[in-house]
């Protein structure tokens, strides 16, 4: 988890602020992000607390509740001091800062962009590290965090072309040897806990790893084997679906490995639970593929597809003419 914490949300902020679009109006955007976001994170959502009373290995929180928490959005910390968010409560997060993110991506010069960033990052790290401020409904705390990374994508973008000469299997191995050094030596002399998306006190060090995380990971998406590899495309072009209906495929394929283990009296290990992690993973990718590919063509609504929320005055005109 300390080398993967840096990565998984970081990582998804930068690519979202790499895919997003400024050259469309304000509203526009709003609608766009409302039904091919917000829309899909309710639906799923909902789906997600049924399914939880449903098919529960630990015991849950009243059902009323858990849609309370889904509609204000709201983290809480409970009494053992673990924090405790909704379910996809990143793409709630990602939905919010979008707004201020449009206005942000206006600005034509990047160091200006990256400067906005970088004091927003700043401003919630003092808001939740050095002040320690309550959650703010709808992770609107968060804004800072989320604004920096996406302007991350959204600059490297448009210098991406320009770094196309680098030769990406010894930029890879280079980039391995650094980022695991780097985390090897914050976790044994420094004694840092592992740095996520929401950074730490020491700022300068929450954006050396995150940084060379993010850089990491763009360049395993350039080897061949992710690119080339048909699986991997599917995973990239349904990837709301799989933020959405991985934890529960997950859990019941963890739960039944805990329970053939036990029923056959089998001893667990580092290694094991290695290569068993792996194995889960690969198989819920795999089984994923069948429900994807069902809703895509029978439900694609459910991803905000096929319809606007709503349609201009000009659109409205020429449809009633027509």
């Amino acid at each position: 988890m300390y080398f993967f914490t840096p990565i998984f949300l970081t990582v998804f902020f930068f690519v979202s602020g790499y895919l997003f679009k400024s050259s469309i109006s304000f509203f526009q955007m709003l609608e766009h992000r409302a039904r091919t976001i917000l829309l899909p994170f309710l639906i799923f959502g909902c789906v997600n607390i049924l399914l939880t009373q449903i098919i529960s290995f630990h015991e849950q929180n009243p059902v009323t509740q858990e849609f309370l928490d889904l509609l204000f959005q709201y983290s809480h910390i409970d009494s053992k001091g673990i924090k405790h968010s909704t379910p996809l409560w990143f793409l709630s997060a990602l939905f919010i800062s979008s707004i201020p993110f449009y206005f942000m991506s206006r600005v034509k010069s990047t160091k200006t962009l990256l400067s906005i960033g970088l004091l927003l990052f700043c401003l919630s790290v003092v808001y939740g590290d050095y002040l320690k401020l309550p959650a703010l409904p709808w992770h609107i705390h968060s804004i800072g965090f989320a604004c920096f990374y996406m302007a991350l994508g959204y600059s490297y973008k448009k210098y991406e072309t320009k770094l196309l000469f680098l030769e990406i299997s010894k930029v890879l191995t280079l980039g391995l040897i650094i980022y695991t050094s780097v985390c090897f030596i914050f976790i044994h002399f420094l004694r840092h806990p592992a740095i996520s998306f929401s950074g730490c006190p020491q700022i300068l060090d929450a954006l050396l790893i995150t940084i060379l995380g993010i850089g990491l990971c763009v360049v395993v998406s350039k080897t061949k084997i992710i690119q080339k590899t048909a699986l991997f495309s599917f995973i990239g072009a349904n990837s709301l679906c799989y933020f959405c209906l991985h934890g529960k495929v997950y859990a019941v394929l963890q739960t039944i490995t805990e329970k053939i283990f036990f029923h056959f009296s089998l001893t667990h290990s580092v290694y094991v639970d290695f290569f068993l992690g792996i194995g889960i993973v690969l198989l819920d990718m795999l089984i994923l593929i069948i429900p994807i590919k069902v809703i895509n063509r029978y439900f694609p609504f459910l991803l905000g597809r096929g319809f606007k929320l709503y349609q201009s005055d000009a659109r409205r005109k020429n449809n009633f003419s027509s």
